[in-house]
């Protein structure tokens, strides 16, 4: 008899260890994949010739590239958006791109000259049948814009 009970004590921390390393394993890739993103949109942004400061079908690129690695949260995330929408400063950017986009949020800041974009992407801890709303933005800037 003791040997079956030693036998599924092991067996038991066994299935405790193996389960935490999926749950480390899935938030390494979650915050690689965030941070992945966050470059992306950067260098999409980067990329993008913005001279006129006007769209330049920069929300168009962005959201093919969100579309394309399947990336979406939409409005539903109402603790995203307001987020997203705490991080304006004014509305001295017009006609520039900013805001929540798909689970991206592009805000402009500096000067109407001298602009550079900080993009927040997000880590989102929802449970089925909980939705929690919990999120971790994960948050870069790019070059300066002229």
């Amino acid at each position: 008899m003791k040997d079956a009970f030693g036998g599924t004590f092991m067996l038991n921390i066994l299935l405790i260890f193996f389960v935490i390393f999926i749950c480390f394993m899935t938030v390494a890739i979650s915050i690689t994949r965030t941070f992945r993103i966050k470059n992306n949109v950067i260098n999409i942004i980067e990329r993008n010739d913005v001279t006129d400061k006007s769209d330049s079908g920069l929300k168009s690129k962005v959201i093919n590239y969100l579309d394309s690695i399947n990336y979406y949260y939409d409005d539903n995330y109402t603790s995203l958006v307001r987020h997203c929408n705490q991080q304006q400063q004014s509305d001295k950017f017009n006609g520039l791109v900013k805001g929540y986009i798909n689970g991206v949020c592009l805000v402009p800041e500096g000067t109407n000259d001298d602009y550079y974009y900080k993009v927040y992407s997000y880590i989102v801890i929802d449970f089925p049948f909980f939705h929690l709303g919990t999120f971790i933005p994960i948050g870069g800037e790019s070059k300066k814009l002229s």
